[in-house]
């Protein structure tokens, strides 16, 4: 599955037999976001930063991250990221719903 929006795109990479868990490679034009938004859901999620630079707001937080740089939280705290500097970003992210 593709989904392109405004200079991001997620493309699942997750087997569709897997588990739970929902592994996405996640493009970032320069200046593309998630969304001017923050957004949260049910679950726990995890970024690394495959090669550029993004900035990530979990929170009332906010972190830089370049590439080799991880990140994990939980996802119902509202969240957003979006693209730094001149260079397209490139981040596995993987999300796991909590089951209820």
């Amino acid at each position: 599955m593709l989904i392109r929006n405004r200079g991001l795109e997620k493309v699942i990479i997750t087997p569709p037999a897997a588990s739970r868990l929902k592994a996405f490679l996640v493009s970032l034009d320069p200046g593309a976001s998630s969304g001017d938004e923050p957004y949260s859901h049910n679950g726990q999620e995890v970024g690394y930063v495959v090669s550029g630079s993004m900035e990530l707001e979990i929170g009332d937080k906010s972190y830089v991250l370049n590439a080799g740089d991880c990140v994990a939280f939980d996802s119902d705290i509202a969240h957003r990221f979006w693209s730094r500097g001149s260079k397209s970003a490139s981040i596995l992210w993987v999300n796991a719903p909590t089951s209820s």
